[in-house]
């Protein structure tokens, strides 16, 4: 990061703060929301905004960079073949100092599996999506929590789902009361039984997984395996076995709650959405080959 010798202050609130730091280094919030950054680009006449082309592509530039380097990362722990049917153990490793994905509920990462064969035969995928973005053969609730996925229609999502006072799933903010499912990865070093952990538990079946932010037996990895358990069926070897942690700012099913309200702010909004690319961002992938 830039440094800056000079005295600068830092904060301008409470507003009689008057301290000053240095040195100084300079960085940017980037977030990681590329599709709005893509939307509000793409729209800056419409709604108005002095802010140049060049600025918004430098902003998602560094976004990117944020998600495809820094965010989260994936590894092949194990490769067991049984018979014929083959074991793949993926982790994931949460390397921000908050949960990811964090912040606003629509916002959702999930893995996509997907193992062919050397005729380029499609074994067995989990996670598919289309291309507006929809995750296929997906919970007509929401998605649980896996520790095991054995069938093509699961699929694992790191997301918050709220409930509101009768237990129902809700995508209204004002209506929530309680989170049906948190399973967004922690950081490394949380503690269920830290500080405020009523607000930011475990929810939903991750919460009795045995290696969800564990590893050996110890609390604070910030991790999580996921085991996928496949047949092989007449697999001609070698496999090609490719693994990608998808990342999504703006869920469809949230945006399909918010498109329920006729209002003109929300029909402008959605033809913008409409108009933009809602595929998900690859946070990070890799590639195995299993010989025969």
């Amino acid at each position: 990061m830039p440094r800056i010798d000079e005295r600068v202050k830092i904060s301008n609130r409470p507003p009689w703060y008057q301290e000053t730091q240095s040195p100084f280094w300079k960085h940017h919030f980037t977030g990681g929301n590329v599709f709005i950054l893509e939307m509000l680009k793409n729209n800056r006449q419409r709604l108005g905004s002095p802010v140049p082309e060049a600025l918004f592509e430098k902003t998602i530039e560094r976004t990117e960079t944020r998600l495809n380097q820094e965010a989260a990362e994936i590894n092949v722990v194990r490769l067991e073949r049984d018979n014929n049917r083959l074991q793949v153990d993926v982790r994931v490793t949460n390397q921000t100092g908050h949960k990811f994905p964090t912040g606003f509920p629509s916002r959702r990462a999930w893995l996509h599996l997907e193992a062919t064969d050397y005729q380029k035969r499609q074994i067995f995928e989990s996670g598919r999506y289309t291309p507006v973005g929809e995750i296929v053969s997906l919970d007509s609730t929401y998605e649980p929590h896996h520790t095991i996925i054995d069938s093509a229609d699961q699929v694992q999502i790191y997301q918050s789902i709220m409930g509101d006072e009768s237990g129902k799933m809700t995508g209204t903010l004002l209506r929530a009361a309680t989170y049906l499912k948190d399973n967004r990865l922690p950081p490394a070093g949380y503690q269920r039984s830290g500080p405020m952990s009523s607000q930011t538990g475990i929810k939903g079946k991750a919460a009795t997984d045995m290696n969800f932010n564990v590893v050996d037996n110890q609390e604070g990895s910030g991790t999580d395996i996921v085991t996928y358990d496949f047949d092989l069926k007449d697999a001609r070897f070698p496999l090609t076995i490719r693994v990608r942690l998808l990342y999504q700012s703006s869920s469809p099913w949230f945006l399909k709650n918010l498109f329920k309200d006729d209002t003109p702010a929300v029909s402008r909004f959605k033809e913008m959405y409409a108009a933009g690319d809602n595929r998900p961002m690859v946070v990070d992938q890799i590639t195995y080959e299993l010989s025969d």
